[in-house]
């Protein structure tokens, strides 16, 4: 099972994911906050994520998850007179009207 989106250039077999004790197929990726598209490749076959509430269309007729990365918390510092910002991202699925909203904005 593989991850893939637009974050990775669809690269297909670049993010496998690993199954855990209890049979839960499970990756961690690191992205900056924005919008991202992704699927899953399974057994050769493409599937979305069953927990996404957003999609959006591709060019296969088909429909790509939709997510957005949030920035969590800012937690600022201040040392020796500069700033250190700690950046925690939060993966949240984001409603198609949320979506065309923020795409309008940029």
């Amino acid at each position: 099972m593989f991850l893939a989106g637009d974050f990775n250039c669809w690269d297909a077999y670049s993010h496998s994911l690993k199954k855990d004790s209890k049979g839960t197929w499970k990756i961690s990726v690191d992205l900056m906050p924005g919008i991202y598209e992704y699927r899953f490749l399974v057994d050769g076959v493409w599937r979305n994520d069953p927990n996404c509430t957003t999609s959006a269309p591709n060019p296969f007729g088909d429909e790509n998850c939709v997510i957005r990365v949030l920035v969590d918390r800012l937690v600022n510092a201040l040392e020796l007179d500069r700033i250190i910002l700690e950046i925690v991202r939060e993966m949240e699925p984001i409603s198609s009207e949320e979506l065309w909203r923020e795409i309008g904005e940029n």
